[in-house]
C-alpha cells in the first residue's frame, strides 16, 4: 500500500484539516509527539557486587532529547512500561518478587517503592494541600502515549521482559542497552 493522499483523507475527515498540514507530497502527517528508541544489547551484563537499586517508578519519559543508560533510569522506564500491561496488584507483587530473587542471585538488592507495586500508567494526580491552602499535584511515572507499549513494539517488548524474564531484564538494566527519547518537532 502506498502513501496516503492527504487530499483524499482530508475529504473523508474534514474535521482533521484544521490540525494537519502537508509538508511532503504524498505523505499524511499528524500532530507531533514523542519518539523513543530502545536499544537492546545482546551481551550479558556482569554480576554486580553489593549494589542496591531503589526503584521508585518515577520519571517523565516524554519529549525530552536524552539518552537513558543508567541502571536506575532503565529500571524505572521498564517498570512504568510494565504498568501498562500489568493485570492487577497480585500479579505485580509476584513479578516484583521474582525480579528481587533473580537480581539478588547476581549481586543486586532491588528495593521497590511500595507505591510502585500497582500504579496505573501515565501521570497520577493526587490532591495535596499546601500550607497556604493551595492545591498541588503529585506525579508518578509516565511514558508519552506514542512511545508506550500500546504503540511501540520495543516498549511492549521491554514491558513483557519485566514481567516474564528477570534475567533478561538484569542484562538490559546493567548491560549496554539504552533508551533514547526525542520528539518530532525538531
Amino acid at each position: 500500500m502506498g502513501p496516503i493522499d492527504y487530499k483524499v483523507y482530508a475529504s473523508l475527515y474534514p474535521h482533521l484539516g484544521e490540525i494537519m498540514e502537508t509538508f511532503r507530497k504524498g505523505t499524511f502527517e499528524t500532530n507531533s509527539s514523542s519518539c523513543h528508541s530502545i536499544t537492546f544489547a545482546e551481551d550479558s551484563a556482569p554480576d554486580q557486587t553489593d549494589c542496591v537499586l531503589n526503584v521508585t517508578g518515577e520519571g517523565d519519559f516524554g519529549w525530552e532529547v536524552k539518552r537513558y543508560d543508567s541502571p536506575i533510569d532503565k529500571m524505572n522506564y521498564a517498570l512504568i512500561a510494565y504498568h501498562y500491561i500489568c493485570a492487577d496488584e497480585d500479579e505485580c507483587k509476584s513479578v516484583f518478587s521474582e525480579i528481587k530473587e533473580a537480581f539478588a542471585r547476581r549481586g543486586v538488592t532491588v528495593d521497590f517503592n511500595e507505591d510502585s507495586y500497582y500504579q496505573k500508567p501515565a501521570i497520577r494526580f493526587e490532591k495535596v494541600w499546601e500550607d497556604d491552602d493551595t492545591l498541588s499535584a503529585v506525579t508518578t511515572g509516565y511514558i508519552d502515549h506514542q512511545s508506550a507499549p500500546s504503540d511501540s513494539e520495543d516498549c511492549e517488548r521491554l514491558a513483557k521482559m519485566f514481567r516474564d524474564s528477570p534475567d533478561e531484564l538484569f542484562d538490559f538494566v546493567f548491560g549496554n542497552s539504552y533508551i533514547d527519547t526525542d520528539n518530532d518537532n525538531r
